[in-house]
């Protein structure tokens, strides 16, 4: 287990996640239930290096696994409207741009399809 790895330190990351969840900044399948509802109990922290945290925790009575690619959720790069050449953004149909949105976004968080593959 790493040293950065303590239980203290993880409680105050998911601290911070329910006040950006609070503020409007985050949301997800497990927001309400860990930050309102206290349906999500924190375990331990199985591992922490360079900001990427796994933490072991139960969800409605169910063993679960929290990762994240960065510590904060500030340290995320910000979304700006992607930058097209201005002929190439006139041949965009208004789904190719939010497909393109969405593909980065997804990266951005570190999720990919090859993860999506091996879990399904």
């Amino acid at each position: 287990m790493s040293d950065y790895c303590t239980d203290d330190k993880s409680r105050r990351i998911l601290q911070r996640l329910c006040l950006d969840f609070g503020d409007g900044s985050v949301s997800g399948d497990m927001c309400e239930d860990l930050c309102v509802l206290g349906l999500v109990e924190y375990k331990r922290c199985l591992y922490y290096e360079n900001g990427k945290k796994v933490v072991e925790a139960r969800w409605r009575g169910n063993p679960v696994i929290l990762k994240s690619k960065l510590e904060n959720f500030s340290s995320y790069e910000p979304l700006g409207i992607l930058d097209y050449q201005q002929d190439a953004a006139e041949d965009l149909s208004p789904l190719d741009v939010v497909f393109y949105a969405t593909m980065e976004v997804r990266n951005s968080l570190g999720l990919s399809e090859d993860a999506e593959d091996e879990e399904g």
